[in-house]
């Protein structure tokens, strides 16, 4: 099982998890704040909200969010 399997099955998430199916910069960020505001989560990009990871394109692992 994959690091991000295991955390969209489990039970009860000590912290939020929200989806960004697409390398989608803008939508990251503002996942990214409203956790920030809240008191922290994790984002999955590539991941449908329905928990299939779909993947991206191309290698992004190190691409800046800037």
């Amino acid at each position: 099982m994959s690091f991000i399997s295991d955390i969209i099955n489990q039970k009860h998430l000590p912290l939020p998890l929200r989806f960004v199916p697409s390398y989608d910069v803008n939508c990251i960020m503002m996942e990214v704040c409203a956790l920030l505001n809240s008191g922290g989560g994790w984002v999955a990009v590539g991941v449908r909200e329905d928990g299939m990871v779909i993947g991206l394109p191309r290698d992004y692992s190190t691409v800046s969010l800037q």
